[in-house]
């Protein structure tokens, strides 16, 4: 089973489960600015309702960005924190159209999945400058 994780859309999560290269399930869920305490019960409940535990995935798709800067270092740091633990690699795309019909781009990405092993390093992608202040006048 192949994770599916999704935190660039703002204020929403978007979660899929793939096996064998076909998306088997597909969450998408309205949060707010709650991504951060949402995203973990939501894998959980994914992986549950398929009766499928952490230790059988063998691989995770995250969505790199572009984003926001929490939302974007969100996913990705759950996705690298999942891959380490778990031994399982990781890979990230960066979206390049409406994310919620990406399901080809992330299936793509977890046949790429195939060729790699244990953990691997995925960073955010922001798609601009941070910009944390008020422009100046």
């Amino acid at each position: 089973m192949i994770l599916l994780i999704n935190t660039v859309v703002k204020d929403r999560l978007l979660l899929g489960l793939a096996k064998n290269d076909k998306l088997i399930d597909r969450w998408g869920v309205e949060v707010g600015c709650h991504q951060a305490e949402k995203l973990l019960p939501m894998i959980d409940k994914i992986l549950k309702k398929h009766k499928v535990s952490l230790k059988q995935l063998k691989g995770i798709v995250v969505a790199a960005g572009p984003g926001g800067f929490t939302s974007a270092r969100l996913g990705v740091l759950t996705a690298n924190t999942l891959s380490y633990s778990l031994k399982i690699p990781t890979v990230g795309i960066k979206l390049d159209g409406p994310a919620e019909t990406l399901e080809e781009s992330f299936l793509a990405a977890a046949k790429r999945l195939k060729n790699k092993k244990g953990f691997n390093l995925v960073r955010p992608y922001y798609g601009s400058e941070p910009n944390i202040t008020k422009p100046k006048k």
